[in-house]
């Protein structure tokens, strides 16, 4: 006896051809599962059934009556005589032969041309829910596209990150023109894709953990803030690493910060948002004010004239910094959870893509200069991230269980174009590889993964493939790498 485990097909003594058996298993195929083709009645309803069988019980009896008829008397006048040419031994037999079977035909069918049973055309199949890189599309018609859209089923490459905090309000992940910048507890740290190598660029202490980490645009100026609410401004050149200076003026951790050429806004616990010109001395430059909680998300426009924010009080408010507005221009208050997804549509002004944590796990499309919600896409997960492609115009969002995956999505259909697994546990920060091609992701599984999502028409040298490199790092602590797998 064997029993079922791991999706294999299981035989628990019940024999195959037994009534039984076939009955559940007729009973338990969905409708139009399989590519079988199965007989199909002519006369489908019960009553035409029902009028079939009494036709044919009325035609045996007739039959039979004939059958005594040529017994007793001879051929029936009614009855087909055989014809001309047959051997008249047994032809009483013969004779009473066909009259039963015209009896029956005549009693079963309108049209002698039709069988009672027979195989008609197999209905067109709905559409498969599989995925894209196997099919391509969702249906077997003639239209599948000649250069399906793939999604890929496995990472580039897979690197250890020990110490990863599993906290959803932190980004302390970005990925600038020559380093992938990683908070690691309380290290920060930079891995090279030239040449696959991960160096230690600051340490702090044990109870003044890194919470933020982000990119000045394509500089090499690198801020990271703590929980202590300062920000550290480095600067990261080749192998030239060097502290600039540090920003202070938030009284609580800062979760989340955004560049804008020399301004910085960050995001604090306590809901207040710091706009800071890192250029003069002093640095600030406005202090906004909405939230009622901690600022997890933070974004710039493409066009660097609007800031959106997004906070654990379930809001998303959009501001205007350059006129001096100290309230904010919009709040957008649809979502049921807090809102740290956050992402601009690079060639559509004003259109930002937002994502609920675990109590929403929506994505919604706004339009922010009329505050309005474009569409509405529910994901049966905790969303964490969200970023464009312009090359492809999709959006890629990382979610939390039950599935931990990356999903896609074709703008402005919304339609999934796939899901990308492999993360064992929520995956709670995204960036891409300057040139757009590679997406990262880091996980509460202690490994960050890159994924060939959106590859460029010319291949670029990103990162070192090679079998044989390894991560070396300057702590113990600090990275390692798992390869290729």
């Amino acid at each position: 006896m064997l029993s079922a485990h791991d999706g294999c097909v299981s035989f628990l003594g019940v024999d195959a051809y037994s009534e039984t058996s076939s009955s559940a298993a007729t009973s338990s195929a969905p409708p139009g599962a399989g590519d079988r083709f199965v007989p199909t009645l002519l006369r489908s309803s019960s009553s035409e059934l029902e009028a079939a069988h009494r036709e044919v019980l009325a035609a045996e009896a007739e039959a039979e009556a004939a059958m005594r008829r040529l017994t007793l008397t001879g051929p029936d006048d009614d009855l087909v005589r055989p014809p001309p040419g047959d051997d008249a031994t047994g032809a009483q037999g013969s004779t009473a032969k066909r009259a039963y079977i015209r009896a029956v035909e005549a009693a079963l069918c309108n049209n002698t041309t039709k069988k009672v049973l027979s195989f008609s055309p197999a209905k067109p199949t709905k559409g498969i829910n599989m995925p894209v890189s196997t099919l391509g599309s969702s249906s077997r018609t003639s239209s599948f596209s000649k250069n399906p859209r793939s999604v890929p089923q496995a990472p580039e490459r897979v690197l250890d990150a020990p110490g990863l905090q599993d906290n959803y309000y932190l980004n302390v992940l970005d990925w600038g023109t020559h380093y992938l910048a990683i908070g690691l507890s309380c290290f920060v740290y930079l891995w090279s894709p030239t040449i696959a190598e991960a160096v230690q660029l600051l340490q702090t202490s044990e109870d003044n953990c890194i919470s933020a980490v982000k990119w000045a645009g394509s500089s090499s100026f690198l801020a990271v803030a703590t929980n202590s609410g300062d920000i550290q401004i480095w600067t990261a050149k080749q192998d030239s690493f060097k502290q600039l200076r540090t920003i202070r003026g938030h009284t609580s951790c800062v979760c989340s910060l955004s560049w804008a050429g020399n301004l910085l806004a960050s995001g604090a616990k306590d809901g207040t948002i710091m706009i800071s010109d890192v250029s003069r001395r002093p640095h600030e430059v406005a202090i906004l004010r909405h939230h009622t909680d901690q600022v997890c998300g933070l974004i710039w426009s493409p066009s660097q004239t609007q800031l959106a924010s997004g906070g654990n009080d379930s809001c998303v408010a959009v501001w205007e910094p350059h006129r001096c507005a100290t309230a904010p221009m919009v709040v957008l208050t649809l979502h049921t959870a807090a809102v740290k997804a956050l992402s601009w549509c690079p060639w559509e002004p004003n259109i930002l893509a937002t994502g609920g944590g675990y109590a929403d796990k929506c994505i919604r499309i706004w339009n922010t200069s009329t505050g309005s919600c474009l569409q509405c896409i529910t994901t049966n997960s905790q969303v964490t991230s969200i970023m464009w492609s312009v090359e492809y115009q999709e959006l890629i969002s990382s979610h939390g269980a039950p599935d931990c995956q990356l999903s896609l999505w074709k703008y402005p259909t919304m339609e999934k174009v796939g899901d990308i697994l492999g993360h064992d546990d929520r995956i709670l920060h995204t960036t891409r590889s300057p040139d757009g091609s590679i997406v990262v992701s880091a996980s509460t599984d202690e490994t960050i993964r890159f994924w060939s999502v959106w590859p460029p028409q010319k291949p670029h040298k990103t990162i070192n493939k090679s079998n044989t490199t390894r991560l070396r790092s300057r702590s113990a602590s600090g990275f390692s790498s798992r390869g290729l797998r």
